[in-house]
């Protein structure tokens, strides 16, 4: 009998996230998003003209959040507010900020042009990858990178939790990560590095904050962005459309998520094959992706 309940236990862990995936993507809706967070309330989104960062200001602006679009390129800021708030007849606020290079002062700006509004939500989407090896970065690349994917996030981060602990109703922050943070990555060490320090920031977050605050860290994989160019759709990639719909869908109900099913999939798969094999497998991978995106 101790074996059969240990292998009925082992058997429930093996299948929980299949079935869990599943069930997600049959019964699960988005929720209704500016009636959770606040009506008329404002959604601050990093890297928002472009790739999963607009997906966001699309999919929350449609469920009637105001946006406020943060990206280093005001004509780029201009014109994609303008398109949402006609498609969706919500309120876009533009602000230019180089998160790569901001200091103190960027950061104390933004937080005085936003105090006159009710911010519910923060999306850490910006982020930089590179394809170099850990021997071919150069100090500025580095630097950048770091600052885009965690340090940017951090000093948000500080700037309004305690905004969001202040409020009547809930708030919420989804945390960039990546699929290349589920486990130590080859080649792309610095990237997945970064992102792994984003996951683990945002579970202790969520535990710190959870009475008051949904803070969610989005895994997904490959994207098709204007930066994937030459990826085509397939079992291990999908549309900013769907992955932003997916992570959604986890709002305010896990830690973590992948976003779209196939992603979701990918990295249950991945936590079970043994780390070397995995290593080798995700190196030969990566180095074939690489190259793809490197043609373009």
């Amino acid at each position: 009998m101790r074996f059969k309940a240990i292998g009925f236990l082992a058997f429930g862990i093996f299948t929980y996230d299949p079935i869990y995936i599943a069930y997600k993507n049959l019964f699960y809706e988005v929720p209704d998003i500016s009636n959770i967070y606040g009506r008329d309330s404002y959604a601050i989104i990093t890297g928002a003209t472009d790739g999963i960062g607009k997906g966001f200001c699309e999919a929350l602006a449609e469920k009637g959040m105001n946006i406020i679009l943060i990206s280093r390129n005001q004509e780029k800021l201009d014109r994609v507010a303008k398109e949402i708030s006609e498609k969706y007849g919500i309120k876009c606020i533009t602000h230019a900020m180089d998160l790569s290079k901001a200091g103190n002062h960027d950061y104390i700006k933004l937080k005085k042009k936003t105090d006159v509004l009710d911010v519910s939500m923060l999306v850490n989407n910006v982020g930089k990858v590179s394809y170099s090896r850990t021997k071919e970065l150069k100090y500025n690349e580095i630097e950048e990178i770091i600052n885009l994917n965690s340090l940017s996030m951090m000093h948000l981060l500080r700037m309004y939790l305690p905004t969001f602990e202040r409020r009547r109703v809930r708030s919420a922050v989804i945390n960039l990560s990546s699929f290349l943070a589920v486990r130590p990555m080859p080649i792309v060490s610095l990237y997945s590095g970064t992102k792994a320090f984003n996951h683990y920031l945002t579970e202790g977050l969520s535990e710190e904050y959870g009475d008051c605050i949904d803070i969610l860290s989005f895994q997904p994989a490959t994207v098709i962005t204007n930066s994937t160019l030459n990826e085509k759709p397939s079992w291990r990639s999908c549309t900013v459309q769907q992955s932003v719909r997916g992570a959604l869908l986890d709002l305010g109900r896990r830690r973590t998520t992948h976003g779209h099913w196939n992603h979701e999939l990918l990295a249950w798969a991945i936590s079970w094959v043994p780390e070397r094999i995995r290593l080798k497998y995700m190196s030969y991978s990566i180095d074939q992706t690489i190259k793809i995106r490197l043609q373009k």
